[in-house]
């Protein structure tokens, strides 16, 4: 059991998850991996229901060649993932690596 004090600082914890490469909130596009991704994207969307933003870096999917109907459709995407880093450790955010 949490004390008050705990309870709301727990409440006002807003986890994030920022994605970098390949994997992350990209959905497969090969026939082959199709039941993979599936059960993934439902890991993915409980905790984005949970929620857990999760973000994609649109400079990494410039460079990979990623569209943004690559991504899982509950992802969000950032301009730059070390940049939003930067942003939310400048208010007040901890990173967790």
């Amino acid at each position: 059991m949490c004390s008050p004090a705990r309870r709301q600082h727990a409440e006002r914890v807003r986890p994030r998850r920022r994605f970098a490469g390949r994997g992350g909130v990209l959905r497969s596009r090969t026939q082959h991996a199709a039941e993979e991704n599936t059960k993934y994207e439902e890991r993915l969307k409980q905790l984005a229901d949970a929620g857990v933003t999760l973000s994609a870096c649109q400079n990494a999917m410039r460079f990979m060649n990623v569209k943004t109907e690559d991504l899982f459709p509950f992802a969000a995407q950032v301009d730059s993932g070390v940049a939003e880093v930067v942003r939310r450790q400048e208010a007040g955010w901890a990173y967790i690596h």
